[in-house]
Parts: C-alpha cells; structure tokens; sequence
C-alpha cells in the first residue's frame, strides 16, 4: 500500500513537472511570436498610429473640457468669445477628423495583416503537403527497393540451397565412384 502511494505521488510530482515545462515552453513561445510581430513593418506602423491616436484623443479631450465644463472656475461656453469658441469647436472637429482617419488607417493595417497571415498559412500548407508527397514518395521507392533486396535474397537464398543440393548429389557419386 505504501509503496502504491509512493508510486502515485512520484507519477504526481512527474506530472506536475512537465506541466510546469509545458507552461514555461508555451510562454517562451509566446514571447518570441511577440518579439517576431514586433519586429514587422506593419506592426511597427500600427504601434506608430495607436500612438498618434492616443495623442489625438488626449488633444480632444482637453479641447472638450475647456469648451464644455469651462477652462476656469467652472464657466461655461459663456466665457469664450464667437471667434474663440469656433476655433475651439473646429480644433474639436480636426481631432475628430484626426481620430476617424487613423481608425481607418489601423483597420486597414490589421485587415493587411489578417490578408498576409493567410497567405502566409496558404503557403505553409502548401509547403508541407508538398513535403509530405515528397515523403510518402520516398517511402514508396524505398519500399520498392526493399522488395526487391529480398526477392534477390530469396532467389540466392534457393540458388545457394540449390548448390548445395548440388554438391551433396555430386559427393554421392563421386563416393559411388570410388
């Protein structure tokens, strides 16, 4: 009983360890896959626009603070001028504007990215299933050739029985002969 207990914890502890292996594989792999997309041009340049968003976005934001809740002590769009407060409300337009294009500009980078990981899916595919002819060609031939190697060896194998026969017939009469 002891030992069976033994035997179930060492299968745990081993278990246990190539879970742990696992976890560590799959998360160095995760971050070389991370490294490899950040090394892409069209990583880069969606990194470059998400940025240039953000900017965009805080930009808005500040413009909307001082134009709706009023830049000081809490007055309202009363305090800006018509010519002030149109330049405000265009800057708020332009930062809209701004946003809108680089949503477009990211949604088409991820669309290019979808597009060129398919093709690049299609290709690999291609490639292995063209590998896997190759292979399953070769073990054809291989077979093929193994087929032959002992029908030869057979064949000798009756030639050699064959001389032997041979011999012990011709060891015969020459025995008669003497």
């Amino acid at each position: 009983m002891r030992t069976q207990l033994e035997a179930v914890g060492r299968e745990g502890e081993r278990g246990e360890r190539q879970r742990e292996e696992y976890v560590a594989k799959m998360a160095a792999l995760r971050r070389r896959v991370s490294q490899a997309e950040e090394n892409t041009s069209a990583y880069q340049e969606l990194a470059r626009l998400l940025a240039k968003k953000q900017k965009w976005s805080r930009r808005r934001v500040v413009c909307l603070v001082y134009v709706g809740a009023g830049y000081l002590h809490g007055e309202g769009l009363e305090i800006l001028s018509g010519e002030r407060k149109r330049r405000m409300q265009e800057s708020i337009i332009a930062v809209e504007t701004e946003c809108a294009l680089v949503d477009e500009d990211a949604s088409e980078i991820k669309g290019r990215q979808k597009r060129e990981g398919e093709q690049e899916e299609q290709r690999w595919k291609r490639e292995v299933e063209v590998g896997r002819r190759r292979q399953q060609a070769q073990v054809t031939r291989l077979r093929r050739q193994l087929q032959e190697a002992q029908s030869r060896r057979r064949q000798w194998a009756r030639q050699v029985s064959s001389l032997h026969t041979t011999i012990s017939m011709l060891r015969g009469k020459l025995e008669d002969l003497s």
